[in-house]
């Protein structure tokens, strides 16, 4: 008797959906073509100009906040640049915030301590079952609208400022010695691990008290401040 033998070929199922996919994917592309073609034409006879010179125009509006060199007459490619970085310094700031508040969250969650674990329970129910349109109006229209003027700021410890225009915080600024200021912070830092090191080895093996962690600690505060005074800029502005 003949033995039973599997289809080849076509008759393959794993053949059969790359055809399939293949057909799929050639109808796509030939649509796009017709509706590309049929877009181009129309624009040309309606004398509509069509194409990407744009980008190299003009941009006009103004940013608030850039991490780059930024003003109304820089182009719109600038411009969407200047909008990537921002939005990626939020997202970065928010997926370091959102996981730190998470994991604050879950261990008040479980908490032996009856009223942290129930304020960490309201807490999670009550942003968890609001609706996250409601939230963001919330914040805009009965806390940052209610913030005043830059002209009219409020100081916080710090100096941190807070108005209308954001949070103002003291920021670094490069100068020419700013490569003294890294090479002196990696070195001390490094001078400052390895006595960290030393030092723990020294407390484990005679099994004395030596603030293993203070020295390195005035070590490193002690070169920032002589760097400081050699240097003689300031880091925050």
């Amino acid at each position: 008797m003949p033995k039973n033998r599997k289809g080849r070929g076509w008759r393959q199922p794993w053949v059969r959906a790359w055809i399939v996919q293949g057909l799929v994917l050639l109808l796509l592309g030939v649509a796009i073509a017709y509706f590309g073609a049929n877009l181009v034409q129309n624009l040309q006879r309606l004398q509509l100009p069509f194409g990407f010179d744009f980008l190299w125009s003009r941009s006009g509006p103004s940013i608030g906040e850039t991490l780059i060199e930024y003003s109304p007459t820089d182009n719109i490619v600038r411009a969407f640049g200047v909008g990537l970085l921002n939005t990626l310094r939020v997202v970065i700031l928010g997926m370091v915030l959102a996981t730190f508040v998470g994991i604050l969250v879950g261990m008040a969650r479980l908490s032996e301590n009856w009223l942290v674990r129930k304020l960490a329970t309201i807490y999670v129910e009550t942003l968890r079952n609001f609706p996250l349109l409601l939230q963001l109006l919330f914040w805009y229209l009965a806390i940052f609208l209610k913030l005043p003027t830059f002209a009219k700021r409020i100081q916080l410890p710090g100096p941190i400022y807070l108005s209308k225009n954001g949070v103002a915080l003291p920021w670094f600024q490069t100068h020419s010695s700013t490569v003294i200021w890294m090479v002196a912070l990696g070195l001390g830092g490094a001078i400052a691990f390895f006595l960290w090191r030393f030092l723990r080895r020294q407390q484990i093996e005679q099994g004395t008290s030596t603030l293993s962690g203070l020295w390195p600690l005035l070590l490193l505060i002690s070169l920032v401040v002589l760097v400081g005074i050699f240097v003689g800029v300031r880091l925050l502005t």
